[in-house]
């Protein structure tokens, strides 16, 4: 195990709401399995790796013990990573899942939501690495969805355990391409959804009746306005929750922050205001953005000032024109890396190598944060390799008179506290 993938998965663990519950399910596991050590059939160093893995596997997938797939999945898992035949690696997966299921909660959720789930989890994925050692069930159902999903190749090697799953995988991807044309940000409310699964009473409750949806909204506001107070979080509340089930089941906003909180969204900023954790950004980057171009463009806000997943929903977004854009940068080059990288890479691409160079040059003469010198000197130096020195003299009229701006001294947004 790397050191990345045991840190990110003892972190996840270790987490206060989960901590009583991992320790419980780690002498379980380990007790599961001890038997195929001292039978022989394993070795120890092998059967504590084992166990590491469906334990972490059993927790973050806790919400979806009740799915008899889950089993089957595990068992690929465990037979394919550590080279075991199938009868040992099912008698690991079920005796982990049959202590799981003693000592965590079961769902009522579906097997179509289950292979939903993995699917909305590898579609939004950027990091494959990432998302394997995130989701703890190997590469092989991974790689299924994603063929499904046409972002590999088909794969015609058979995989154990698997092959009855294709038709499944296909309702599910078919399923999830209805989601995305009823709404653009269907992958993003579903990973919410997913994500507030094993909320415990008297939220679940409130999301079995009344869905999440609302809660994506919420998150969408915050992350737009950066923060919220608790007053501002109870009015929404009292809108969106009819007054009688909020005074049934006990309802209050710092009782919701604590939802949020427990699930990475949110964080205290002050004894009785919250702000927005770049998990937030994340999932409401799609919805967020399209409501900043106006104030973006007119100056009114800082792009630099909002998560990076938020900067770059922004500068990708084909609604934003070029000459936009560059009024974008000229504003606020110290955009996050990756924001300001696109952000140039798209200028570049309308502008051409020679007046794309004289932007560059004109910015890197600028006062600029490290980060920002650092994009802005890696891409001239890139495009100087690609087109010659003697092209890079050419600037025509029409880029005079779309970037003679970036001469005027700005005000620098990302100095200020």
């Amino acid at each position: 195990m790397t050191l990345a993938k045991l840190c990110y998965r003892l972190a996840f663990l270790k987490s206060p709401r989960l901590e009583d519950k991992t320790e419980a399910l780690a002498i379980g596991v380990s007790s599961a399995v001890a038997p195929l050590t001292e039978s022989g059939l394993i070795p120890q160093g092998t059967a504590d790796a084992i166990s590491e893995e469906l334990l972490y596997g059993l927790m973050r997938h806790r919400s979806w013990l009740g799915c008899q797939l889950l089993i089957p999945v595990l068992i690929d898992h465990v037979a394919s990573y550590f080279g075991l035949p199938e009868q040992i690696a099912s008698a690991c997966v079920c005796g982990a899942h049959s202590a799981a299921k003693q000592i965590l909660p079961m769902s009522k959720h579906s097997e179509a939501d289950f292979l939903k789930y993995i699917c909305v989890s590898t579609a939004i994925s950027k990091n494959e690495i990432e998302l394997e050692i995130d989701l703890g069930l190997g590469k092989n159902l991974i790689n299924r969805i994603k063929q499904a999903l046409g972002l590999i190749a088909e794969n015609h090697t058979s995989v154990r355990y698997l092959a009855e799953l294709d038709q499944q995988i296909t309702a599910a991807v078919s399923a999830l391409a209805d989601d995305l044309a009823r709404s653009p940000c269907a992958l993003e409310r579903a990973r919410l959804h997913y994500l507030l699964l094993d909320a415990e009473a008297p939220w679940d409750q409130v999301i079995d009746e009344m869905g999440s949806e609302w809660i994506f909204d919420f998150l969408s506001s915050l992350v737009e306005k950066h923060s919220m107070t608790l007053k501002e979080i109870s009015v929404l509340l009292d809108h969106t929750i009819p007054t009688e089930f909020a005074r049934r089941n006990n309802l209050s906003a710092p009782e919701f922050c604590r939802l949020l909180t427990e699930r990475g969204l949110i964080a205290a900023d002050g004894p009785r205001k919250w702000r927005n954790l770049p998990l937030a950004s994340q999932i409401t980057a799609p919805a967020v953005a399209p409501a900043l171009y106006p104030s973006l463009v007119n100056g009114q806000r800082h792009l630099s000032r909002y998560d990076r997943d938020i900067q770059i929903a922004v500068v990708t977004s084909q609604e934003l024109s070029c000459d936009d854009l560059l009024a974008l940068v000229r504003q606020e080059p110290a955009l996050n890396p990756v924001a300001l990288r696109t952000a140039l890479h798209r200028i570049a691409a309308d502008l051409g190598p020679a007046q794309a160079a004289q932007l560059l040059r004109v910015l890197a003469a600028r006062e600029l944060p490290s980060f920002a010198q650092a994009v802005v000197s890696e891409m001239l130096l890139s495009i100087s390799g690609n087109h010659g020195q003697e092209s890079l003299s050419v600037a025509d009229s029409e880029y005079e008179n779309r970037s003679g701006q970036f001469n005027r001294p700005v005000a620098k947004p990302w100095a200020s506290t």
